[in-house]
């Protein structure tokens, strides 16, 4: 078994994840009996600096750059926490964890609410390890990504989508947190946002903030035409407002906004204008963030 199990447990040979047995109990944390996977995935454990991490099934990734580094990232549970890894295997030298260290500084310096809290770092020179918290819901388990909760094609419940207008507004307020200390996610997606159980959208980790804006960053499909194209304007503040508005955007139509996408309101006309005008390809025309958030909160009262 491996994952998040939830319900009687009988016999279990292998676990690898978080087990919660019966409504309101506490939560257990099992770890796999017997050799752990090989190398990095599901059920694979781990140790950092004498801490041991399980490896769950969500999100897990290996990935090998062009200059030999090897990148890894993950859900992890060690005991009594849930947490997001990444990992960077520095074989040759040329520096890629600093990112991770940069983003390690940030997350202990810049105290604002909603950022995930700093669970482990380790640079050994080699490997650089950062793991921050996730969240759990108030039943224990684990809280889900906004990309878990995401339905296929044009969402008609309104109260879903009251509810994550809702959830948009709380992380635009964190967004703004970061603008006034000019620093910007640029990787906003729904597997990047965390769902919390009281309507709050949550950030996973800091994205792109611990380095510079720079053309061709981010070739995820929410990127803003400034990610990926060379001109006058960098990536930045303006690039999480197109992101946000992406979000939005994919939520009511159920698809992700293209070149010139159909007004926002083709799907529902209480949706407010702003996330059209947010999604204009010139980052200096979009509103700014809490423009944007005021818009969605407000959205949610017209939408039910």
């Amino acid at each position: 078994m491996r994952g998040d199990v939830y319900g009687p447990v009988l016999q279990v040979g292998s676990v690898a994840g978080d087990v919660n047995v019966h409504r309101g109990s506490p939560v257990m944390h099992v770890v796999e009996a017997g050799e752990p996977v090989a190398g990095f995935g599901a059920g694979a454990q781990l140790s950092i600096d004498g801490r041991d991490y399980v490896v769950h099934d969500h999100l897990f990734a290996e990935a090998r750059a062009a200059d030999g580094a090897v990148y890894r990232q993950a859900r992890v549970s060690s005991t009594g926490d849930l947490g997001w890894l990444r990992q960077v295997d520095d074989r040759a030298g040329t520096g890629a964890g600093r990112v991770l260290a940069a983003e390690h500084a940030l997350l202990t310096r810049e105290h604002i609410a909603n950022l995930p809290s700093v669970l482990q770092f380790r640079d050994d020179h080699r490997v650089t390890s950062l793991v921050v918290s996730w969240p759990r819901e108030r039943s224990g388990r684990p809280s889900d990504s906004l990309h878990q909760l995401l339905d296929d094609g044009p969402n008609v419940d309104t109260t879903r989508v009251s509810r994550w207008f809702g959830g948009l507004a709380s992380l635009c307020t964190t967004l703004g947190e970061l603008h006034g200390r000019n620093l910007s996610h640029r990787a906003l997606a729904p597997d990047t946002l965390i769902a919390r159980d009281d309507g709050r959208l949550v950030l996973r980790d800091l994205g792109l903030a611990a380095r510079p804006g720079r053309p061709g960053e981010n070739s995820g499909p929410y990127r803003a035409p400034e990610q990926h194209r060379r001109g006058p304007a960098r990536p930045g503040p303006g690039t999480d407002v197109y992101q946000v508005a992406a979000i939005a955007y994919r939520i009511v139509s159920g698809s992700v906004p293209g070149a010139m996408p159909p007004p926002v309101r083709t799907w529902h006309p209480a949706v407010p204008a702003v996330i059209d005008a947010a999604l204009v390809p010139d980052a200096a025309a979009r509103p700014d963030i809490e423009s944007l958030g005021a818009a969605l909160r407000d959205a949610r009262h017209h939408i039910r």
